[in-house]
């Protein structure tokens, strides 16, 4: 069975432990109109036969019903517990002066939702997806040189070499990562400019055959990563392709 999908953003925000320092990037899930009235919650546990003799047409009436009372509960200062599912409860906000001190207007009451233990929620069972849109991240899918009949996968000092795959395109601050995948661990090369390949487009970037006879000391395996500067909320984030290594023809 497919693990269920919780797609989330990254957002900026101050850091609670430092709020003058530099800002963080929280998590938040998305997609929050995807939810379930209470109405349908309890029609599914009579369908499922989990409340006995009542009708699907009595669920409105039944979740209207609790929630009202849960509602003239809590006005009335107590909360409520769901045995171990979740519990219910009124709770002040912000801080007072002292021990002793009066409750102000600083200090709002609100309500809590406390999950028990027949709630709490495993990471490991869900699938997470990032969408945040103002990234594109790139991601290289193919390395192949230009001439006829050469390998993909390859890199050779005869012919361009043509880096495909999606949101390539290179701004004046990005640039192509060179990496020696010769050892167990890619050691950095160093970095190609955008002015340095003949083709940039989201789909294809093309380093020139001259770049690669020019530099007879690149590694046999070659490793490539597209690196970009983006900047949200006002601040600059570096993002990255996958490495993808291509091997010296012989």
């Amino acid at each position: 069975m497919a693990k269920p999908v919780i797609n989330y953003k990254g957002y900026m925000a101050d850091n609670p432990a430092d709020r003058t320092g530099p800002k963080i990037c929280v998590p938040q899930i998305v997609d929050r109109n995807q939810v379930l009235t209470l109405e349908q919650i309890v029609a599914d546990a009579i369908d499922r036969g989990l409340i006995a003799g009542l009708k699907s047409s009595a669920a409105k009436s039944i979740a209207d019903g609790v929630m009202l009372q849960l509602g003239r509960t809590l006005n009335g200062g107590t909360g409520v517990i769901f045995g171990e599912f979740f519990a219910v409860r009124p709770y002040l906000t912000g801080t007072i002066e002292n021990m002793l001190a009066p409750i102000t207007s600083a200090n709002k009451l609100r309500v809590r939702f406390v999950p028990g233990s027949e709630y709490k929620l495993d990471g490991a069972e869900f699938s997470f997806h990032n969408v945040t849109e103002s990234e594109s991240v790139p991601e290289i899918t193919e390395v192949v040189p230009s001439g006829v009949g050469s390998a993909s996968g390859t890199w050779s000092a005869e012919h361009d070499l043509n880096i495909i795959g999606r949101n390539l395109k290179l701004a004046e601050n990005d640039v192509v990562a060179l990496y020696n995948c010769t050892g167990e661990t890619p050691v950095k090369v160093s970095d190609l400019m955008p002015a340095e390949f003949t083709s940039v487009t989201d789909v294809m970037l093309t380093l020139p055959q001259s770049y690669l006879e020019e530099h007879p000391t690149l590694p046999a395996k070659l490793g490539l990563k597209v690196v970009k500067k983006i900047t949200v909320d006002g601040i600059e984030q570096t993002i990255e392709s996958n490495m993808y290594v291509a091997t010296k023809a012989a």
